[in-house]
């Protein structure tokens, strides 16, 4: 797995990638991921094997002036953990940068990959030529995408002109063991003037 932010933090797409693959056979997975503040007390509390990387890039695009050292360099590390690791396919967290390094591994290592969208990144790589260019490269180059809805999936098909059949949808879940719902409080409902309505409360981040 190749993800540029793998938990640590509470939320967001590295904390997905955490809840996935922590679930799957420790054995069979590998993840590199790129280094933050806490990563070291993170990783010393799991078994997963976690490997961090320099993933920061300054533009995720190649033509700005310390783009291509530095994803020079982070190729050239992942190079040397597949040659190692050999592994039987590369997950890449999303199409930039994460999935232009799986885009390269399988050019030079013929180590097939596959690619997360969320949407959004769908959507910045829409606002200058050449991120488009990149970003079509590595959505056509994968195996398989796994789209978090079906809204991105559509996404990807009339804005990508990727074919259907190489999408999965996988929307992201809870864990129904930690996040248990309280009984009903009617003190507080009516406070709030809900009475016996049913109320649907969704949480999201504020993006542009």
């Amino acid at each position: 797995s190749l993800p540029r932010l793998f938990s640590v933090r509470h939320g967001g797409s590295g904390r997905w990638m955490w809840e996935l693959y922590s679930r799957l056979n420790h054995a069979s997975v590998s993840v590199a991921a790129g280094g933050t503040t806490g990563d070291a007390a993170f990783d010393a509390s799991h078994e997963l094997d976690t490997r961090r990387i320099p993933l920061t890039f300054s533009n995720w695009g190649l033509l700005h002036r310390t783009s291509p050292r530095e994803y020079l360099r982070a190729f050239q590390l992942l190079r040397g953990q597949a040659l190692g690791l050999k592994p039987d396919t590369i997950h890449c967290a999303k199409a930039l940068p994460e999935g232009l390094l799986g885009f390269a591994l399988s050019k030079t290592h013929g180590v097939p990959y596959l690619c997360f969208a969320h949407g959004e990144e769908l959507t910045l790589a829409l606002t200058t030529r050449e991120l488009r260019l990149l970003t079509r490269r590595v959505l056509h180059g994968a195996e398989r995408l796994i789209a978090n809805s079906a809204s991105t999936r559509r996404m990807l098909i009339d804005d990508w002109g990727v074919v259907p059949s190489r999408i999965v949808v996988m929307h992201p879940g809870v864990d129904a063991a930690r996040f248990v719902p309280a009984a009903p409080d009617p003190k507080v409902r009516a406070e709030l003037g809900w009475d016996k309505r049913r109320v649907v409360l969704t949480v999201g981040a504020l993006q542009k």
